[in-house]
């Protein structure tokens, strides 16, 4: 898993990665996969609600893509703003602690994605979910990029075995990492509700031939709408 060049620059309330922003408003209440409705309060960025979820369990890909953070570019304050002990337990554990690694230039980024085809396919053959999601508002959005932050030690050593995946457990999502001289150590990273730094949702598009009746998703559209 090459480490990306493009850094990520960070805001009290968002990341700009690849020109695209993404939220960390509610961060903390959200996982990968919650859907819920989109709130634009007036002069302030976009966040999602949390009113459910869909199981991770049945995913059996989710890319993991490393990202540095463009310290020119990012105030110490932004990155260490507004932060949960769950948010950072892989980032020093105290926010304290969070923003000397961030004076130093010591943390990282991860985003953890699932390809579209994939919510997709799973919404469609998954009547209880289907049946959850259509009945939902214009306003619906479905979590589906998560941004986590490690120490940058940690996220060296991500391990790149799946080439740039991580795995769906019973506890959350885990990222393989490597240690000792000679890798032969292992131990797990796992995310899970109330751990995301940061987050992009995505609108449902509906089968316009039957958009009444909503009986079949046709594809995801990202929605970077409403963020500073």
């Amino acid at each position: 898993m090459a480490i990306t060049t493009t850094g990520v620059k960070v805001r009290r309330d968002k990341l700009v990665y690849g020109g695209i922003s993404y939220h960390r408003t509610n961060a903390h209440a959200l996982r990968l996969m919650t859907w819920g409705k989109k709130r634009q309060p007036l002069g302030k960025s976009s966040y999602l609600e949390a009113q459910s979820f869909v199981s991770l369990e049945p995913f059996k890909v989710i890319k993991a893509t490393k990202a540095e953070i463009d310290y020119e570019q990012s105030a110490v304050n932004d990155i260490a703003a507004d932060l949960r002990p769950a948010q950072i337990k892989f980032a020093g554990a105290e926010v304290s602690t969070t923003r000397e690694l961030a004076s130093e230039g010591s943390l990282k980024l991860v985003l953890l994605t699932i390809e579209p085809s994939q919510i997709k396919k799973h919404i469609n053959s998954t009547p209880k979910v289907l049946e959850a999601l259509k009945d939902a508002d214009n306003d619906m959005r479905i979590l589906t990029h998560a941004w986590v932050i490690l120490e940058d030690k940690t996220a060296d050593a991500v391990e790149s075995s799946t080439n740039g995946e991580a795995a769906v457990t019973v506890k959350g999502i885990t990222l393989g990492v490597t240690g000792g001289r000679d890798g032969s150590s292992r131990t797990e990273v796992t995310y899970a509700k109330g751990d995301l730094y940061a987050y992009g949702f995505s609108r449902i598009e509906w089968d316009k031939q039957a958009k009444k009746k909503r009986t079949k998703v046709e594809g995801l559209r990202f929605d970077a709408k409403g963020i500073g």
